[in-house]
């Protein structure tokens, strides 16, 4: 019922048919699918960087101990 509701208050407020008050939100609510999809690949994206950063820092600790630990 809800969407109903919406979709009569977007042809009312547009002045356009049912059918295409329908589809506005139907695409609306697409992109808004999309997006979200978009932002979860970048999140994984930033999250599989962060933790290649982390190891090569992990590693640049480890051989700089190496060295440390060779000059004592």
């Amino acid at each position: 019922m809800s969407c109903h509701a919406a979709v009569k208050a977007l042809q009312k407020q547009l002045g356009i048919s049912y059918k295409d008050a329908s589809h506005r939100l139907y695409m609306a609510e697409i992109e808004k699918l999309e997006q979200h999809e978009r932002t979860q690949k970048r999140l994984a994206d930033l999250k599989e960087r962060t933790e290649q950063s982390l190891r090569s820092f992990e590693s640049c600790v480890a051989e700089m101990e190496k060295l440390i630990s060779k000059k004592e």
